[in-house]
């Protein structure tokens, strides 16, 4: 009798413990698709928001962001550059940024051929200031030449008077170009890496002269 009462005993512990499992695998996969569908990740699948970098040096108007600090930035632009929004943040390495897929570039205003992956990355110096501004349009259907041909025209139509472009410079490449002025001034750069031969990513990016050069 004792047998029996034993056995019965166990089979109605494993029966609770099987239902327990069970429910614990429920909780836990309703936990994951809460989590998959939390609103700071709906916010991070649609990439995060772009600024005018380039109203600056195109117009002369609003601020130059480079030679501020990642909190200047984030209080001129209402914090769209903080650690949170980022898909890399790192002061001493670059800050990255993805941007989703996109037609333009800096807040809109330079327009591509059409629209692409794209990645902002905020370099900083050792002083904690801005020091780059650089886009990375990576691959898609287009023609890479299309990507940098866009932004060259971008650059040729809208940079001061003073700026003027080398083309395809042995250190950049085919389709590549670089726009400068003088040591005050900045350097545009549109160049593309060709690790595999596709062209992509195309690079376009903004330093102070000094910067670039170690002046």
């Amino acid at each position: 009798m004792k047998k029996i009462i034993s056995a019965a005993l166990a089979a109605f512990i494993m029966t609770g413990l099987a239902s327990g499992c069970a429910d614990d695998s429920s909780s836990n996969e309703k936990a994951v698709n809460n989590t998959a569908s939390s609103p700071s990740q709906q916010m991070a699948a649609a990439g995060a928001e772009d600024a005018d970098f380039f109203e600056f040096y195109y117009t002369g108007a609003a601020e130059d962001f480079l030679g501020k600090t990642i909190d200047e930035i984030n209080s001129a632009t209402g914090d769209k550059f903080t650690e949170k929004k980022a898909s890399e943040y790192d002061l001493k390495y670059g800050c990255s940024y993805d941007l989703g897929e996109t037609d333009s570039v800096s807040g809109g205003r330079i327009k591509l051929d059409a629209k692409h992956p794209v990645e902002l990355v905020l370099s900083f110096g050792d002083d904690g200031k801005l020091k780059e501004i650089l886009y990375k349009i990576n691959e898609s259907a287009s023609d890479p030449k299309a990507v940098s041909d866009a932004l060259i025209k971008s650059l040729e139509d809208n940079l001061p008077e003073g700026y003027t472009g080398e083309y395809d410079p042995r250190a950049l490449g085919k389709d590549s170009a670089w726009f400068a002025k003088d040591t005050d001034g900045y350097v545009f750069t549109v160049r593309h890496m060709d690790v595999d031969d596709s062209g992509y990513p195309v690079y376009f990016s903004a330093e102070t002269y000094k910067d670039k050069y170690g002046l």
